[in-house]
């Protein structure tokens, strides 16, 4: 099996790293966002629940894309 070069699989990590630390960092930007939504809802309306859908689709678009950055790692690197 042909395996790429370290000049071919390096630029494109660190490439995936970078893209992966902003899109980290706005999901987290957004948790604490939501979170305070959610903290004022529940103050004023103990039973509207909408910033906690967000809060949780959030977490799943979390755990896909960590695990979408591990699965290309590994190609990129086995």
């Amino acid at each position: 099996m042909w395996i790429p070069s370290d000049a071919v699989t390096e630029p494109l990590l660190q490439l995936g790293r970078w893209v992966m630390w902003i899109i980290f960092a706005i999901l987290t930007i957004r948790l604490v966002w939501y979170g305070g939504l959610f903290a004022w809802n529940k103050q004023q309306n103990p039973y509207e629940s909408e910033p906690a859908a967000r809060i949780g689709m959030t977490l799943v678009a979390a755990v896909l894309c960590s695990a979408g950055s591990g699965i290309a790692a590994a190609l990129l690197t086995f």
